[in-house]
């Protein structure tokens, strides 16, 4: 995954305005899971669901780099949580490479996942949650039936409960 994905993604956010570090890992997992190659990243099975070092890293060295503006909000659960935004420059510099004739390519390649994005971003961060984890666990075994089983004894969750219906839902969806 290259700095320009991110940023891909974190402009199509609503308001340009990308909310929680969960939300970005549950995104850039579920396109990837609906084929887009772009998002090439590992992911391990973490406590909130799949989590990516590479997307964190990435993340952090953005932020670093300035081209990510990183904004602390209160959270009762976890302490704060971290929204992201493009910086003027990095802006500026989306809007120049996507004029030369390789930005059109990339952003063309990424074009066909702006409105699953979308839609993941205007989904509840529980049900992103466990529809990431119940892909995860379909990817080691290609069963929804039993994914769905993992996902409630990982989660803890009541089997055949209406979030679990409707986080597995989601997950058909993005699984290419």
């Amino acid at each position: 995954m290259q700095p320009y994905h991110l940023a891909k993604l974190i402009q199509w956010a609503p308001a340009g305005k990308l909310k929680s570090r969960k939300r970005m890992q549950k995104v850039v997992f579920l396109l990837q899971a609906a084929g887009c190659a772009e998002f090439d990243a590992d992911f391990i099975l973490h406590h909130y669901g799949p989590y990516s070092q590479d997307v964190a890293a990435l993340t952090d060295q953005m932020v670093s780099a300035g081209l990510l503006l990183e904004e602390a909000e209160p959270n009762q659960q976890i302490g704060s949580s971290y929204s992201y935004r493009l910086s003027d420059s990095a802006k500026n510099s989306l809007e120049r490479f996507e004029r030369e004739e390789s930005g059109k390519q990339m952003a063309a390649r990424l074009e066909p996942f702006q409105d699953r994005a979308e839609e993941l971003f205007k989904t509840d961060l529980k049900e992103l949650e466990y529809a990431a984890t119940v892909v995860y666990f379909h990817r080691q075994e290609p069963n929804w039936k039993i994914a769905e089983t993992k996902t409630c004894s990982f989660k803890n969750l009541e089997a055949g409960g209406a979030s679990v219906r409707a986080a597995t839902a989601l997950a058909k969806r993005f699984v290419a």
